[in-house]
């Protein structure tokens, strides 16, 4: 039976992840190749959304009814009550993680967008593959968030914090279709 995880922080110590600083949001990035989850851990459900890009090593990652096991630049997306199945999961290189809490965006503007976008879906998930260009653009909207984030936070940290992750949402959901078209010209042979 997968553990279900309702708050950040029993989840981040489950994974042995870096310790959060806010309840209901993380964010981290890292730059060397890491294994991210306990070995006991290998399937759960939780109470946030996660965004991810990430290039895997070795090992397998299952939510939905989509297998990742990728070495290009991926980019995923949950929700809260996805099924995550986690096999030897071993990330290289650098990628970035954005965890919110469902309560982080619960009553705000932004719960309706995140809520409105497809890719979070089990019916149509698939990872997102991004090109070099497209993954520079997200970093470079990730690293404007994750110094929001680790800046002194002040009341307006949560509405700009809030923007970048829309920011990265539109983006995906600009190269979701470029990803589908691209996919429709080469199944019709043009």
């Amino acid at each position: 039976m997968p553990q279900h995880f309702k708050d950040l922080h029993s989840h981040y110590k489950a994974c042995h992840l870096p310790p959060l600083e806010h309840p209901l949001l993380s964010v981290f990035s890292f730059d060397t190749p890491m294994t991210a989850f306990s070995e006991h851990l290998d399937s759960f459900t939780c109470d946030f959304y996660m965004i991810a890009f990430k290039k895997i090593k070795d090992g397998v990652m299952l939510y939905g009814r989509s297998k990742y096991a990728h070495q290009q630049g991926t980019m995923s997306f949950t929700k809260p009550g996805q099924l995550i199945e986690l096999k030897n999961v071993e990330f290289e290189e650098k990628g970035f993680v954005i965890v919110f809490h469902e309560d982080y965006v619960l009553s705000e503007p932004i719960y309706d967008e995140v809520n409105s976008y497809g890719y979070f879906n089990y019916e149509i998930n698939e990872a997102l593959h991004i090109s070099e260009r497209e993954e520079a653009i997200m970093w470079g909207v990730f690293e404007k968030l994750e110094m929001e984030y680790h800046t002194n936070q002040d009341e307006c940290s949560k509405s700009i914090i809030q923007s970048q992750i829309l920011t990265i949402l539109r983006y995906a959901n600009r190269y979701y279709k470029r990803q589908f078209r691209d996919r429709q010209v080469v199944a019709s042979g043009l």
